[in-house]
């Protein structure tokens, strides 16, 4: 009597041991495949389920929650993988079955719900399991013999409880993920659509993408779901830093623009780092070693690139003060796009007598002089010709010499109506023959304005001037960045 006790003790033990062993490698093969998905790892991801799948399908044919989530998450790595390619902005071919990314998703979530309602109305205390649920299920007699047979029924009944719970609530949260990434096309989309207009919304758009924060900080919360709630926030934190940035820009704020910057420079070395659950940096040899980032993260940093030159062309009186002239050329050159040179090459090829960016402060309550201000001290506003200053200006002579014979002139321009109705794609030119000089002007942002003064008359059918100015605007505007966002665009 006493041989048959001990022995139920130690199959019950042997038992527990084989639950607490099962449901830990379920448990890792899940937690395991979001780590991958959060660190682009998306091949090795889809890898990593299909194996378990198959090993799972070798023993049994079971229909489980567990199992038919496992096939969900073979295709949302496939999904990952296509959104961080951005291929949902290639319009599918005419005539073709719908394909897209946007329906794939759908799918997804219409698959992920119902697994979750079958969770929630299939298992209960008393649910009787299938006989196998999973290969290691399948395996555990290894460690449980003899009279062992309730130990065993109560082993199968525990970790299929146990994994089709888990399963459910996986899938539930899994939905609200699925939905914000489906926000995350829309957004894309409205940006790369916004690329076409002469002037893009930024503030739209970065209320668009707050809103996507705000609405998904409290969602899909699981902890095996953390590394790609993780990824998930820093893309919408980036691109909400880099919106600041340019409408900080564009209101001509050095800190605030200089601040968001950082922010999403940070955010982006946080994002491709991948490290261990300590948050070091794992080893080479480690499987979460780094991967290629996707074409999504490219843009972002070409994106970030952009501000970058953008931030130093409209601030380089200021920067240029920090260090020498020469190092100051060898910084521009290194950047995305050397403004400064473009506009000292332009300069001397069309012989024109200065080549600035005049800032209007009319209306521009944030304007309290160049660079960083102190915020207590007291500012007064400029007035008259004043509230046009020059913040860039080549020849730099011009800079410390406002050419007060030409500034009334340009002034008068920007202030004319016909000006405010044309503030996009065209150039306007204007000849003055009193002064003979002829002013080509053309709006960058709301608050900026390119200027070019040449001696003599001359005419817009001067492509290589009006072609200069078009080009160098939509650069600074964001157009032709927000619109390489589609693939094999340039």
């Amino acid at each position: 009597m006493n041989c048959w006790k001990k022995h139920k003790i130690n199959s019950s033990t042997m038992a527990e041991c084989a639950i607490d062993d099962l449901i830990i490698k379920e448990h890792t093969t899940l937690e395991t495949f979001f780590q991958f998905l959060g660190q682009f790892a998306f091949d090795k991801a889809k890898d990593l389920i299909e194996k378990e799948k198959e090993s799972i399908q070798k023993c049994h044919q079971a229909n489980t929650i567990y199992l038919n989530l496992l096939s969900t998450l073979a295709q949302l790595a496939i999904a990952e993988k296509s959104y961080a390619s951005l291929l949902f902005l290639v319009p599918k071919g005419f005539l073709r079955k719908d394909s897209s990314l946007k329906s794939i998703f759908e799918t997804l979530l219409a698959d992920l719900q119902r697994l979750e309602d079958r969770s929630n109305s299939c298992i209960t205390p008393a649910s009787s399991p299938p006989l196998s649920l999973t290969p290691s299920i399948g395996s555990y007699s290894s460690h449980v013999s003899g009279n062992g047979s309730i130990a065993s029924s109560s082993v199968h009944s525990q970790i299929f409880e146990e994994m089709e719970k888990l399963a459910g609530h996986i899938s539930g949260q899994l939905c609200h993920f699925v939905t914000a990434r489906m926000e995350m096309m829309e957004f894309y989309e409205k940006m790369w659509n916004m690329s076409s207009l002469q002037f893009m919304k930024f503030e739209e758009l970065a209320n668009f993408i707050s809103e996507i924060i705000t609405r998904t900080q409290k969602l899909f919360h699981h902890p095996y779901l953390g590394s790609i709630k993780t990824s998930f926030s820093l893309e919408c934190e980036i691109l909400l830093q880099l919106l600041e940035t340019q409408l900080r820009l564009q209101q001509w704020q050095f800190l605030p623009s200089l601040l968001h910057l950082n922010d999403a420079h940070s955010k982006l070395c946080i994002w491709a780092a991948p490290a261990n659950k300590d948050g070091k940096k794992v080893s080479s040899h480690s499987v979460f070693r780094p991967v290629a980032v996707p074409p999504l993260y490219q843009w972002l940093c070409k994106l970030k690139a952009a501000l970058v030159a953008k931030f130093s062309l409209y601030f380089h009186k200021i920067l240029s003060q920090q260090t020498t002239p020469n190092e100051m050329k060898n910084l521009c050159s290194r950047a995305y796009i050397d403004y400064y040179q473009k506009i000292v090459t332009f300069q001397k090829r069309v012989d024109a007598l200065c080549v600035a960016l005049v800032l209007n402060t009319l209306n521009l309550e944030s304007y309290k002089g160049h660079g960083y201000q102190y915020p207590a001290k007291n500012y007064e506003p400029p007035k008259g010709l004043d509230s046009y200053p020059a913040v860039l200006c080549y020849p730099i002579f011009l800079f410390l010499e406002q050419p007060n014979s030409h500034w009334p002139c340009v002034v008068m321009i920007m202030n004319d109506k016909a000006w405010d109705t044309r503030i996009a794609d065209d150039v306007v030119c204007f000849y003055d023959k009193n002064v003979q000089t002829t002013y080509f002007l053309a709006k960058v942002d709301p608050y900026m304005t390119v200027v070019v003064i040449l001696e003599n008359k001359r005419t817009e059918k001067e492509g290589h001037i009006t072609g200069f100015l078009h080009e160098l605007c939509m650069q600074l505007r964001g157009n032709k960045v927000f619109a390489s966002l589609k693939p094999g665009s340039k």
